[in-house]
């Protein structure tokens, strides 16, 4: 003698159908408030004379086959020279790289860095990883 189980799959095929567009909808909302975490930060260490820098300090998401890519920076002719500093006491080079579009003249004083934008990435790093892990955990 023997039983037959018959199993109904389909609600199992419709959640696993479903877990790419899930997916990539989950990217773009973790993209999006990973971007303004750094945007914020950045806006909150940004050295405030007017206000203008502060607000000049915006996020971008792309995305592409390779995965997503979040700009945070600033259109101020003078943002670069704040991060990055003048003159002497200025450092266009960090970690071996020349920042575009910053040049120095050495040999006088300058303004010291005062770093906004690199903090908003780095000190925020495992902030950054928590969001996408956790949006990966909310869709399997």
């Amino acid at each position: 003698m023997a039983e037959t189980l018959t199993i109904d799959l389909s609600e199992v095929e419709r959640y696993i159908s479903a877990v790419p567009e899930r997916a990539e909808a989950q990217l773009h909302h973790d993209a999006s408030r990973a971007g303004n975490i750094m945007a914020n930060y950045a806006r909150g260490n940004a050295p405030v004379r007017t206000g203008a820098l502060q607000r000049s300090i915006t996020h971008a998401e792309t995305f592409d086959e390779d995965g997503v890519t979040i700009e945070v920076g600033t259109n101020s002719r003078y943002g670069a020279y704040v991060e990055f500093g003048t003159g002497d006491k200025g450092s266009a080079m960090y970690d071996g790289h020349m920042s575009e579009g910053v040049s120095f003249t050495m040999g006088w004083k300058g303004v010291r860095p005062r770093p906004y934008l690199r903090p908003a990435l780095y000190d925020q790093e495992q902030i950054l990883v928590d969001i996408f892990a956790q949006g990966l955990e909310g869709i399997l």
